[in-house]
């Protein structure tokens, strides 16, 4: 009984470590243009050409007030940079929907001995999931992709330990990963 406890734990651990190293860290004068950045007071800023200037501070363009910011890095909880739009997803969602519904329609169609299905129904069909793709690439152009950036915190010393929790509400999961620095 334990050792399926262990063996899992053992997993996690190990793809927790994998998924945090793969994360991005904000990096002095790299320009990210969106971004969402969650305060330590729980208010979430939209904003503009987010910069991290120097080792302890960013500056990005408020999208409410339209003016510069700067916050230092010790007031931010986590900050998500656009990474793409949805537009595959939702382009797939729309010609699944579609061909469900084709599909049930043919099943109706079929089932009742008064109607018959046209010669063309082929391409009526395949029209109706196309067109069911093509709206739904066009919901996902408009949807943003967003993924979490690494703020990097200051230690003091020369050994320094770092927790960092990831929670993605969008892909339902809780993370930690740490950092040891010798």
């Amino acid at each position: 009984m334990k050792k399926p406890l262990i063996t899992t734990l053992v997993f996690f651990l190990f793809y927790t470590l994998s998924f945090s190293q793969t994360r991005e860290t904000l990096e002095v004068n790299k320009s990210y243009e969106l971004a969402k950045i969650y305060l330590k007071n729980h208010q979430i800023t939209r904003g503009r050409n987010l910069t991290l200037i120097n080792d302890s501070t960013i500056s990005f363009k408020n999208n409410t007030t339209l003016k510069v910011e700067t916050v230092s890095l010790n007031n931010l909880n986590s900050i998500k940079v656009k990474s793409g739009t949805r537009v595959a997803g939702f382009a797939l969602y729309g010609a699944g929907l579609m061909a469900l519904s084709s599909l049930l329609a043919v099943a109706d169609i079929e089932s009742d001995p008064y109607t018959e299905l046209k010669p063309n129904a082929g391409a009526i069909i395949a029209g109706f999931i196309g067109g069911g793709a093509i709206i739904g690439g066009l919901v996902g152009l408009a949807t943003p992709k967003w993924k979490s950036i690494s703020i990097p915190r200051k230690t003091q010393g020369n050994a320094s330990f770092y927790l960092n929790p990831v929670i993605d509400i969008n892909r339902s999961y809780f993370a930690l990963s740490f950092k040891i620095k010798l």
